[in-house]
C-alpha cells in the first residue's frame, strides 16, 4: 500500500498535504491506533509552529504588539486585533466582560455569571482567524498563563 502515497501526492491539489503517510494498511488498525501513527507525523510540525509564533512573541513583547495581560487580551480578541494566542493549558482565569467587552471584573475562582476568560479570548480568536497555542503552564514562564501577539 506504500506505494499509493507517491501517487497519491502527485494527483492532489490540496495545498496542505504532507509528504509522508501511515504506511501498511489501515484497516488492521484501531482508531487510537491509527490516531497514534498519524500524530506522530505531525506533532513536529504542531511543535515548529508554536516555537515561531512563540519567538515571535518574544521577539515583540518589549514593544506595543505583545500582551500578557488579560485584562488587555479579551476585549482586542472581540475586535479581531489578536493574530496568536498562548495560553497554559489548565489554568482558568474567572471574571466578566463589560457589555461593550472593553472592561474585565476579574476573581479569584468561579462565581455566578462568570466567564472563563481564557477561553473567551481563544474562543474569539479562532472567531477572527487567529492561532491559538495550548502549552504547558512552564513553557511561559514569566509571562502567566497567557500572551498574545496582536495583528497591528
Amino acid at each position: 500500500m506504500e506505494f499509493l502515497i507517491p501517487l497519491y501526492l502527485r494527483v492532489n491539489t490540496y495545498p496542505h498535504t504532507l509528504g509522508e503517510g501511515i504506511a501498511g494498511n489501515p484497516e488492521g488498525l484501531s482508531e487510537e491506533e491509527l490516531h497514534a501513527r498519524a500524530w506522530e507525523i505531525v506533532v513536529p510540525l504542531f511543535l515548529e509552529s508554536q516555537w515561531m509564533d512563540f519567538s515571535r512573541y518574544l521577539d515583540l513583547s518589549a514593544g506595543p504588539r505583545a500582551a500578557s495581560d488579560i485584562r488587555a487580551i479579551v476585549p482586542a480578541s472581540h475586535e479581531g486585533r489578536i493574530d496568536t494566542l498562548f495560553v497554559a493549558r489548565g489554568i482558568r482565569r474567572w471574571g466578566t466582560p463589560s457589555i461593550d467587552g472593553k472592561e474585565i471584573v476579574l476573581a479569584d475562582g468561579p462565581e455566578a455569571g462568570m466567564e472563563d476568560l481564557l477561553d473567551l479570548a481563544a474562543v474569539q480568536i479562532l472567531v477572527h482567524g487567529g492561532t491559538v497555542h495550548i502549552l504547558d503552564p512552564t513553557a511561559l514562564g514569566e509571562q502567566g498563563p497567557v500572551a498574545a501577539v496582536s495583528r497591528y
